[in-house]
């Protein structure tokens, strides 16, 4: 940089030969110190949110339309009983046992055709056989065309 300090930069280029036979290049240098800044906000906001997400005591969790785990917020993790970025990439429905697991789909389902939020009561029973009382919301996103991702 002008003043001095280091900057990281981004640079390529290519030779070429002219019909003459004479040779030159044409290259380009870019500054990757904004995009580098805006990497590290975005990595900060999130690590924000995930803190946030983490210190409620509910289960917070997202899924794609194959119902398959995208995030999950700790106390899910610790309801499921497994490390969050483990469940990322698995299935809801592999954790959940056969009467909870159809009656998620079917309501997963009815989020994406719905296009909007639904909520319900639902009771569940622990694996340490607890019941615990639940007040469910399912909310769909979408993409920047609208269209439903999850």
């Amino acid at each position: 940089h002008k003043d001095g300090h280091y900057v990281e930069v981004f640079d390529s280029g290519r030779t070429f030969v002219a019909n003459d036979g004479s040779h030159f290049a044409i290259g380009f240098v870019r500054n990757l110190s904004k995009l580098k800044e805006s990497e590290k906000r975005a990595r900060d906001n999130q690590q924000r949110l995930q803190a946030v997400l983490d210190s409620v005591n509910a289960l917070i969790y997202q899924v794609d339309l194959q119902q398959r785990i995208v995030f999950v917020n700790q106390a899910c993790a610790d309801y499921l009983g497994d490390d969050a970025a483990a469940l990322e990439g698995k299935t809801l429905l592999s954790y959940l046992d056969q009467q909870r697991g159809k009656l998620r789909a079917v309501r997963h389902q009815e989020v994406i055709d719905r296009k909007e939020s639904i909520t319900y009561d639902e009771e569940i029973t622990t694996r340490e056989g607890e019941v615990r009382h639940f007040y469910t919301v399912k909310t769909p996103l979408f993409d920047d065309q609208g269209n439903v991702t999850g």
